[in-house]
């Protein structure tokens, strides 16, 4: 009798363990799973796996990148070196032209424009996308003078989209959520946009950040926009990690 009472608490544990992963959130990948449980000196242990494309949320940037990494069959990312990385491509703004893509054609352009020199990353090298934040410059001529001015409201009307591997990652989302005063980040004047969902880029992938706009402002000078992407992400460190 009490070993029939201790398997029924063991499978209520089980059930629980469900209905405390919902309220969690569910992921990505199959993770197995062992519960136990001892009831009068009997230890009872039940192994499954989580269904197909679920499992506990909750993980950190370094722990998602770590999962996406094995996903994708490169497990040596664990070894390499994590770091803080930031990415950045500029683009001119062209009168009439409402469609751009980040990232696109980047081994064209070089410092300050941009510091990659491909639309990929290299071998060992990930990043999850924490945070993105857009930047207008303006440069006059001559004397190529630079300057931040103000992003106004022919942008904030437009939106943003990533995709990874020639696959939509995030839907548009609207550039007016960068504005602070839409913008959820703890500090109200932050023109940086958090990304909810850290996707990942992993290594040798593919990548462009497409952004529509409503028109192009009208701006006297040569107008530039840059995209910055940041967030923790990792490096090839073939002597292993600091």
């Amino acid at each position: 009798m009490k070993t029939f009472f201790s398997i029924i608490v063991m499978l209520l544990t089980v059930i629980a363990s469900f209905i405390i992963g919902a309220f969690i959130g569910l992921a990505i990948d199959v993770q197995p799973l062992a519960i136990g449980a001892t009831f009068s000196g009997i230890t009872f242990i039940s192994s499954f796996a989580l269904p197909s494309g679920i499992a506990l949320m909750g993980f950190s940037p370094q722990n998602k990148i770590s999962e996406i990494s094995r996903k994708m069959g490169q497990r040596n990312i664990v070894k390499q070196q994590g770091t803080t990385r930031m990415i950045w491509d500029t683009l001119e703004l062209i009168a009439g032209q409402v469609y751009y893509r980040f990232f696109e054609g980047v081994n064209t352009r070089a410092f300050p424009f941009t510091n990659l020199t491909d639309n990929k990353l290299e071998a060992g090298e990930t990043l999850a996308c924490q945070f993105m934040y857009l930047t207008l410059f303006d440069k006059t001529t001559p004397g190529d003078i630079w300057t931040i001015i103000p992003i106004p409201a022919e942008i904030y009307m437009g939106t943003l989209s990533l995709e990874l591997a020639n696959t939509t990652v995030m839907k548009p989302i609207p550039i007016m959520s960068f504005n602070p005063a839409y913008n959820r980040m703890p500090n109200a004047a932050s023109h940086v946009f958090k990304l909810y969902t850290n996707q990942v880029i992993t290594p040798l992938t593919n990548f462009f950040v497409n952004m529509h706009l409503l028109q192009v402002p009208a701006i006297a000078h040569y107008s530039f926009i840059r995209l910055t992407i940041e967030g923790t992400g990792s490096i090839l460190s073939p002597k292993g990690t600091l």
